[in-house]
Protein backbone atom coordinates (compact mmCIF):
# COMPACT_ATOMS: atom_id res chain seq x y z
CA UNK A 1 0.00 0.00 0.00
CA UNK A 2 2.02 3.26 -0.98
CA UNK A 3 1.43 6.04 1.69
CA UNK A 4 -0.32 8.58 0.17
CA UNK A 5 -3.56 6.01 -0.62
CA UNK A 6 -2.82 5.85 3.48
CA UNK A 7 -3.09 8.92 4.15
CA UNK A 8 -6.06 9.45 2.09
CA UNK A 9 -8.17 6.86 3.61
CA UNK A 10 -7.19 7.93 7.62
CA UNK A 11 -8.32 11.19 6.24
CA UNK A 12 -11.60 10.44 4.35
CA UNK A 13 -12.73 8.02 7.69
CA UNK A 14 -11.26 11.22 9.68
CA UNK A 15 -13.95 13.08 7.77
CA UNK A 16 -16.59 10.53 7.54
CA UNK A 17 -16.66 10.28 11.58
CA UNK A 18 -16.90 13.86 11.59
CA UNK A 19 -19.94 14.51 9.28
CA UNK A 20 -21.81 11.63 10.51
CA UNK A 21 -21.50 12.18 14.07
CA UNK A 22 -22.74 16.25 13.02
CA UNK A 23 -25.86 14.66 11.14
CA UNK A 24 -26.47 11.88 13.82
CA UNK A 25 -26.42 14.80 16.64
CA UNK A 26 -28.86 17.80 14.09
CA UNK A 27 -31.20 14.29 14.04
CA UNK A 28 -31.00 13.24 17.64
CA UNK A 29 -32.14 16.85 18.70
CA UNK A 30 -34.93 17.06 16.31
CA UNK A 31 -36.37 14.12 17.23
CA UNK A 32 -35.91 15.05 21.10
CA UNK A 33 -37.23 18.77 20.21
CA UNK A 34 -40.88 17.07 18.70
CA UNK A 35 -43.58 18.26 21.02
CA UNK A 36 -44.74 14.46 20.42
CA UNK A 37 -42.82 11.59 18.93
CA UNK A 38 -45.19 10.60 16.02
CA UNK A 39 -44.04 10.08 12.83
CA UNK A 40 -43.75 13.24 10.24
CA UNK A 41 -46.34 13.61 7.45
CA UNK A 42 -43.41 13.22 4.29
CA UNK A 43 -44.45 13.93 1.12
CA UNK A 44 -43.67 10.89 -1.45
CA UNK A 45 -40.23 13.61 -2.61
CA UNK A 46 -38.99 14.45 1.34
CA UNK A 47 -39.51 10.26 1.58
CA UNK A 48 -37.06 9.72 -1.43
CA UNK A 49 -34.99 12.72 -0.51
CA UNK A 50 -34.93 10.97 2.93
CA UNK A 51 -33.86 7.74 1.68
CA UNK A 52 -31.71 8.95 -0.56
CA UNK A 53 -29.93 10.63 2.53
CA UNK A 54 -29.69 8.11 4.63
CA UNK A 55 -28.46 5.45 2.31
CA UNK A 56 -25.40 8.44 1.80
CA UNK A 57 -25.14 8.73 6.04
CA UNK A 58 -24.91 4.61 5.61
CA UNK A 59 -21.79 5.36 3.24
CA UNK A 60 -20.27 7.33 5.57
CA UNK A 61 -19.97 4.28 7.79
CA UNK A 62 -19.54 1.45 5.27
CA UNK A 63 -16.60 3.21 4.04
CA UNK A 64 -14.50 2.25 7.03
CA UNK A 65 -14.63 -1.04 5.95
CA UNK A 66 -15.30 -0.74 2.07
CA UNK A 67 -14.26 1.91 0.52
CA UNK A 68 -15.05 1.67 -3.10
CA UNK A 69 -18.93 0.70 -1.33
CA UNK A 70 -18.87 3.51 1.05
CA UNK A 71 -18.08 6.14 -1.47
CA UNK A 72 -20.22 5.19 -4.00
CA UNK A 73 -23.26 4.91 -1.52
CA UNK A 74 -22.52 8.40 -0.23
CA UNK A 75 -21.91 9.89 -3.97
CA UNK A 76 -24.90 7.75 -5.40
CA UNK A 77 -27.10 8.69 -2.04
CA UNK A 78 -26.53 12.68 -2.33
CA UNK A 79 -26.35 12.83 -6.38
CA UNK A 80 -30.13 10.95 -6.08
CA UNK A 81 -30.95 13.86 -3.10
CA UNK A 82 -30.04 16.38 -5.39
CA UNK A 83 -31.54 15.42 -8.45
CA UNK A 84 -34.51 14.76 -6.16
CA UNK A 85 -34.84 18.38 -4.86
CA UNK A 86 -34.11 19.38 -8.72
CA UNK A 87 -36.70 17.82 -10.26
CA UNK A 88 -39.20 18.01 -7.52
CA UNK A 89 -38.44 22.41 -6.92
CA UNK A 90 -36.39 23.24 -10.55
CA UNK A 91 -33.64 23.91 -8.10
CA UNK A 92 -31.17 23.12 -5.82
CA UNK A 93 -31.07 22.74 -2.18
CA UNK A 94 -29.50 25.70 -0.63
CA UNK A 95 -26.15 25.77 1.02
CA UNK A 96 -23.12 24.01 0.94
CA UNK A 97 -23.72 21.86 3.97
CA UNK A 98 -24.81 18.46 1.82
CA UNK A 99 -21.81 19.40 -0.01
CA UNK A 100 -19.38 18.36 2.91
CA UNK A 101 -20.98 14.85 2.92
CA UNK A 102 -19.54 14.94 -0.83
CA UNK A 103 -15.64 14.79 0.68
CA UNK A 104 -15.24 12.03 2.45
CA UNK A 105 -16.97 9.83 -0.14
CA UNK A 106 -14.53 10.94 -2.98
CA UNK A 107 -12.06 10.57 -0.88
CA UNK A 108 -12.78 6.91 -0.41
CA UNK A 109 -13.38 6.37 -4.04
CA UNK A 110 -9.79 8.14 -4.49
CA UNK A 111 -8.00 5.80 -1.36
CA UNK A 112 -9.76 3.04 -3.20
CA UNK A 113 -8.41 3.66 -6.77
CA UNK A 114 -5.01 4.62 -5.04
CA UNK A 115 -4.89 1.42 -3.30
CA UNK A 116 -5.79 -0.96 -6.00
CA UNK A 117 -9.14 -1.75 -5.01
CA UNK A 118 -7.96 -3.45 -1.74
CA UNK A 119 -9.56 -2.49 1.46
CA UNK A 120 -7.76 -2.41 4.86
CA UNK A 121 -9.57 -5.78 5.47
CA UNK A 122 -8.33 -7.34 2.72
CA UNK A 123 -4.77 -5.57 3.86
CA UNK A 124 -4.92 -7.72 7.25
CA UNK A 125 -5.51 -10.77 6.36
CA UNK A 126 -3.01 -13.62 7.95
CA UNK A 127 -1.66 -16.02 5.63
CA UNK A 128 -1.69 -19.72 6.68
CA UNK A 129 1.17 -22.33 6.61
CA UNK A 130 -0.53 -24.71 4.26
CA UNK A 131 3.15 -26.72 4.17
CA UNK A 132 2.14 -29.28 6.78
CA UNK A 133 5.19 -28.13 8.81
CA UNK A 134 4.80 -25.77 12.15
CA UNK A 135 7.45 -23.51 13.20
CA UNK A 136 9.01 -24.42 16.87
CA UNK A 137 6.94 -23.88 20.00
CA UNK A 138 3.95 -23.66 17.65
CA UNK A 139 1.07 -26.24 17.08
CA UNK A 140 0.14 -27.29 13.02
CA UNK A 141 -2.39 -24.28 13.21
CA UNK A 142 0.30 -22.02 14.41
CA UNK A 143 -0.85 -21.73 18.12
CA UNK A 144 1.71 -21.12 20.45
CA UNK A 145 2.20 -24.49 22.94
CA UNK A 146 0.06 -26.82 21.18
Amino acid sequence: MNTVGLLIRWVARFFSAIVALIVFVIFIGEVAGADNLRPPDLTLVETLMSVFFLVAWIGLITGWWYERLGGWMIVGGLAAFYLTELIASGKLPSGPYFLYMFIPGLLYLLSDLLNGGRTHVEDSTISVDTSGEAAAGTSQMGLPGQ
